[in-house]
């Protein structure tokens, strides 16, 4: 990606993304996101295994333990 895009057309893309009745809008918003996202990662010397990206860890996957605390919430309002 050539230079920084300004804040607007971000803002854009990202509306687009999550807002856009047209799938195929919704996948040119996608694929603009990307770039950018890849191109900020380039210009910070950043590669994607460094960040747990192959492990679930950024795509909001959970992988065991976290939620545990919710889970001995919700049995001890049953107990008691």
């Amino acid at each position: 990606m050539e230079g920084k895009p300004n804040l607007t057309l971000v803002f854009q893309a990202v509306q687009a993304l999550y807002h856009d009745p047209d799938p195929a809008g919704k996948e040119r918003a996608s694929v603009w996101l990307g770039e950018l996202q890849r191109s900020v990662r380039e210009d910070r010397g950043e590669r994607g295994e460094d960040r747990g990206e192959n492990r679930g860890e950024n795509r909001g996957e959970r992988t065991g333990g976290e939620d545990r605390g919710h889970e001995r919430e919700t049995a001890g309002k049953r107990e008691g």
